[in-house]
């Protein structure tokens, strides 16, 4: 939530931010003139840099024209260093905007490289930096903390405190990610106290975020939404807009843990327009479904935030935010668990798990840390070493010294021989005196700092220990919370596998014990309007007639039903012009010869491997459904069009032009027994449609052409997941 935003605002705090205060367009498009007369191809891809920087926000016609300008003058000069790592560090971040990490990586890398070419290690730093921020999206801490060490030893080297800034609010990102809240805290607040006496707005504003977000894990929600407000504070003060939507975001997640949910309703909705109207990131907008659902699921408004969660996993899915993914599938489970469903639940919570694992693993935290320490020690030594190499020249000045005092005694030797053989045999003993003092002295010294190591060894102990004991118990709560879940799913599957055993054998009997004796009723009934005379009593008959007919009907319809819940699916490719004059053709020898008009268009790349019988099942009784629902004695229009979706899917499109169907059933229509006023049917025709259709692989929606008719889309894969001969499947391009 709070790298991002670093991360993005200091890309554009390096181009547009730094070089509004010093230029406008138009004085950077009379340098580039000016460049280009006196043929600097240095300065001039400096020029275009700042120029494709200062419209990368929009992703304009300026940048894209000014990005093509860089890259020729880069092909142009292949052999200079710093025109190719100006050129890769533009490509980064084209890459980094659209949220492809991997690639901004790579190009990160490629212009450090260039940069160490061209001898500019400061450059370098910053990209190494860049190549630390990528490495920490992909999830990669260890790597990402590696990184901002290297960088930041070049830095110091350098005393650039803006530099330092920037390592310490990444580093104090890790910390804040890996739970260590109070470490990030420390990080951040040196960070903001080296912007505010840099001046750099910039920098100050992220360091208040980032604070904000480390109070958040401190769970002094007041301070961190102080820290929020300044950033927005300070944002409209200087008319941006950047990062903006992922504060708004943050501060609805407060809101949220505090159940203020009006106030988080509030701050998801305008970061959510905020994000729309600026960036439009994958990313962001998948931790805003993500929130959303979460705000939902506490409202117990779950249908919502089921629509909610599944956006989310499909936009983090896409942005390969693997923290996303978790998140949303953990979401989920929680959520299905709620509507009862407990066989998603699971599945979710299995992935939840699996990500999980792969992202966090146990041993993160202390890879960081000895990473760190090692680097410390690694300081230390060459500390020493620099000192014993000081103390060494100091030592060859002294003996030179000596050897030229000694010189000068040998020339006056004869006159001042005994007083120089007293001198020199004092001045032995007395440096033999002063080495031994020093000797002393660094023994002492050594021995104290000896034992403050120990004091710290012994301190990083304990805390080890304890986060050691404190993640076993975590894990074996966990561990009891899955074998818990685990077995509450399977005595809910026993029980559906139970209550499908029984619904099976009611309709079996149902259909074989019922049907005899309403084929009886009809029978008499028959008989009886044959010989009976009386009008009263052949009105009673009909209606006799009629109801057993409908009950002969409803069996049927259900025992159709069963048999699709326990058919197994065979998928074959489908022959669409067979498959529909087959179906109209059964409709033309039965009572609806005369009423039925239909219209078939095919599509020749609408290639389709499904379950025959199923299919039939589904476009049958939309056919029906609009015989059902035409005006009585008029005839029935039906259009049937079939069309490819994209490389995976196949779309039928099913229109009939009767009455349509009543408003206030459009949203049930596809449940068991509903059925309007106008229908004469028996409301299971679209429910099996539905059946059919979930059991192909694929949906059925209705819609409402311009023309007022009632529209039905079969949505269904090209190649369902039920094909078992692999030599059957299609050839895709």
């Amino acid at each position: 939530m709070k790298y991002r935003l670093f991360i993005f605002v200091v890309l554009l705090a390096l181009g547009a931010g730094l070089l509004q205060a010093q230029y406008d367009v138009d004085s950077l498009k009379q340098a580039l003139e000016e460049c280009r007369r006196r043929n600097d191809p240095l300065k001039e891809a400096e020029i275009l840099k700042k120029l494709t920087v200062r419209f990368v926000a929009n992703d304009s016609v300026q940048m894209r024209l000014y990005r093509r300008q860089l890259h020729e003058l880069a092909r142009r000069y292949p052999n200079n260093h710093h025109i190719q790592a100006i050129d890769a560090f533009i490509e980064a971040i084209m890459h980094h905007r659209k949220g492809e990490f991997k690639k901004a990586k790579e190009y990160y890398q490629k212009a450090e490289s260039n940069y160490w070419r061209a001898g500019d290690s400061l450059q370098a730093a910053h990209m190494r930096m860049y190549v630390g921020n990528m490495q920490y999206e992909l999830g990669e801490y260890a790597r990402a903390v590696e990184s901002f060490l290297e960088a930041q030893n070049i830095f110091e080297k350098a005393d650039d405190k803006r530099g330092m800034g920037r390592v310490y609010k990444n580093l104090g990102n890790v910390y804040n990610d890996v739970g260590e809240y109070e470490l990030a805290r420390q990080y951040h607040e040196k960070s903001l106290e080296i912007d505010k006496e840099s001046n750099d707005w910039v920098g100050v504003i992220i360091s208040h975020n980032n604070l904000a977000d480390a109070y958040r894990g401190l769970k002094q929600y007041d301070k961190a939404l102080e820290h929020y407000q300044k950033y927005l504070d300070m944002a409209k003060q200087r008319g941006t807009r950047k990062g903006v939507s992922t504060v708004l975001r943050n501060m609805g997640e407060i809101y949220l843990l505090l159940q203020d949910y009006e106030r988080a309703k509030v701050c998801f909705e305008e970061g959510w327009r905020v994000e729309q109207e600026t960036n439009n990131n994958v990313a962001e907008l998948s931790d805003f479904y993500l929130n959303i659902g979460r705000l939902y699921y506490h409202q117990k408004e779950y249908g919502k935030a089921l629509t909610a969660a599944k956006g989310a996993l499909q936009l983090a899915e896409a942005a390969q935010r693997q923290s996303l993914m978790m998140k949303a599938n953990a979401l989920l489970s929680d959520i299905y668990a709620k509507l009862g469903d407990y066989q998603k639940a699971y599945a979710y919570l299995r992935g939840y798990e699996s990500i999980r694992d792969k992202v966090y693993p146990d041993d993160k935290r202390t890879e960081i840390f000895k990473m760190q320490l090692n680097y410390e020690e690694e300081r230390r030594k060459k500390e020493a070493e620099l000192r014993q190499k000081a103390e060494a020249l100091a030592t060859i000045e002294e003996r030179q010294k000596q050897l030229i005092l000694l010189l000068g005694g040998f020339v006056v030797f004869i006159l001042i021989a005994a007083v120089v053989v007293i001198y020199i045999r004092y001045r032995e003993k007395k440096k033999l005196l002063d080495i031994l003092e020093d000797k002393s002295r660094e023994l002492e010294a050594h021995r104290k700092e000896i034992l403050e190591k120990n004091e710290e060894l012994e301190a990083y102990q304990y805390v080890i220990e304890r986060q050691n004991q404190e993640l076993m118990k975590a894990n074996k709560n966990l561990e009891e919370q899955v074998a818990e879940r685990t077995h509450e799913l399977r005595q809910s599957y026993k029980h559906l596998l139970r209550t499908k055993n029984d619904l099976d054998s009611f309709l079996y009997r149902a259909s074989h014990d019922l049907k005899g004796p309403i084929a009886r009723v009809l029978g008499l009934v028959n008989i009886a309007l044959h010989d009976i005379e009386d009008p009263k009593a052949l009105e009673y008959f009909s209606r006799i007639m009629h109801t057993a007919q409908e009950m002969d009907y409803i069996l049927a319809r259900l025992l159709t039903i069963n048999n699709i819940i326990n058919h197994e699916p065979v998928a074959e490719k489908i022959d669409w012009q067979h498959l529909i004059e087959d179906i109209f053709r059964s409709f033309d020898a039965s009572l609806y010869k005369e009423r039925l008009r239909w219209n078939l268009s095919v599509s020749k790349e609408a290639e389709l491997w499904a379950d025959v019988k199923l299919l039939r099942l589904a476009i049958e009784n939309l056919i029906q459904n609009a015989i059902d629902y035409c005006e009585r004695y008029q005839g029935v229009q039906v259009d049937i069009k079939i069309l490819p979706r994209g490389q995976r899917y196949v779309h039928i499109h099913v229109i009939d032009h009767g009455m349509g169907i009543e408003e206030e059933i459009k949203d049930k229509v596809f449940d068991i027994f509903t059925k309007g006023t106008r229908s004469r049917g028996a409301g299971l025709g679209l429910y099996v449609v539905r059946l059919a259709m979930e059991h192909l692989g694929g949906h059925v929606h209705l819609k409402h052409t311009q023309a007022g008719y009632t529209e039905f889309l079969l949505s269904l894969p090209r190649v369902p997941s039920y094909m078992q001969h692999a030599d059957s499947m299609p050839k895709t391009s």
